[in-house]
């Protein structure tokens, strides 16, 4: 019965997927009910990497390990952070152009009331850095834009504290693209973004502050 359950679960989330990329994510923007755009994301994104991960026959533990991750109680370690990631962000002072696209797109409420996330969050003078012509046509463009924007946001278990990198590894955002993080010595690199401050904890996540907007390469694609 479980094994059934998950398998209509994933279809009907892999149906979600395809909604959103059909009709655009401007569409899905204007949503007024509890499931918002960074929710299906997020949900559609986890469901596929346990799919891929366990395989058919494991179909049980891999809805039973879903349903403990996507309704898991927020980490210890943010335990006492007092804000959630957007007052947060918005508390830092150097964050407020990327709360403010969000805010545009009606995407900031997804990191008010959910998570735990990771937030890549590129500083004010790092958007100033875009060249004007690429933010000019990521403003003209609503969907391609929070594309841009979920791909600093990653849904996790357990937020990720920058001692805790190791090596070279991938995370899946929002977005659906993976992002890599290396340390290269005393540094840890985000696509190649470096991490300028890190493991501001928020009461939903963890924000690592980075010194490049991450572009990722379907959206890049797209404006050639």
């Amino acid at each position: 019965m479980i094994e059934v359950a998950f398998q209509i679960s994933s279809t009907v989330l892999r149906s979600t997927m395809k909604t959103y990329t059909e009709r655009h994510l401007n569409r899905l923007l204007g949503l007024t009910s509890l499931i918002s755009v960074g929710v299906l994301l997020a949900i559609a994104a986890s469901a596929n990497s346990w799919m891929e991960g366990f395989g058919a026959g494991n179909s049980a533990i891999a809805a039973q390990e879903m349903a403990d991750t996507l309704f898991e109680p927020t980490h210890s370690i943010l335990v006492q952070a007092k804000l959630d990631l957007v007052d947060t962000a918005l508390a830092h002072g150097s964050l407020n152009t990327m709360i403010q696209l969000m805010e545009d797109l009606d995407l900031a409420e997804d990191l008010r009331g959910f998570g735990p996330f990771i937030v890549f969050a590129p500083t004010d003078n790092a958007f100033a850095a875009v060249p004007a012509d690429l933010m000019e046509d990521l403003q003209n463009d609503r969907e391609l834009m929070a594309k841009v924007l979920a791909y600093h946001v990653v849904r996790v278990r357990t937020p990720i504290r920058v001692d805790e990198i190791r090596g070279t590894s991938v995370l899946r955002t929002l977005e659906r693209s993976l992002i890599e993080l290396r340390r290269r010595g005393g540094d840890i690199l985000v696509n190649g973004a470096a991490i300028i401050e890190a493991d501001i904890e928020a009461t939903n996540g963890v924000i690592h502050i980075i010194d490049t907007v991450l572009i990722p390469s379907d959206v890049t694609a797209e404006l050639r």
